[in-house]
């Protein structure tokens, strides 16, 4: 039962970082405005990891590519923290 408790913190967490990357990188995408709550939301959840990547990946084309690398790599630490907790690849 704990092992159930484990995986829902990690995935609710993880969960929670890699889509608000996700719907910043569609919302740049798509031009949508940020000054709605969600679009604010957003900003405040996702810019303290993408502003620092910016300086390594900056925008190219219209496409933000710090937002879509952090999206990557909280991915897979997400996958990883769960191999770390249970040993296995837990679904």
């Amino acid at each position: 039962m704990i092992d159930q408790a484990v995986k829902l913190v990690v995935d609710v967490v993880f969960g929670l970082i890699v889509f608000a990357l996700i719907g910043r990188f569609l919302m740049q995408l798509m031009r949508a405005p940020f000054r709605n709550p969600i679009g604010q939301a957003v900003i405040a959840l996702t810019d303290w990891v993408v502003k620092p990547l910016r300086r390594i990946f900056p925008g190219y084309g219209g496409i933000d590519w710090a937002s879509l690398f952090a999206a990557f790599v909280f991915q897979m630490l997400w996958l990883l923290a769960l191999y770390a907790v249970f040993g296995c690849w837990y679904s």
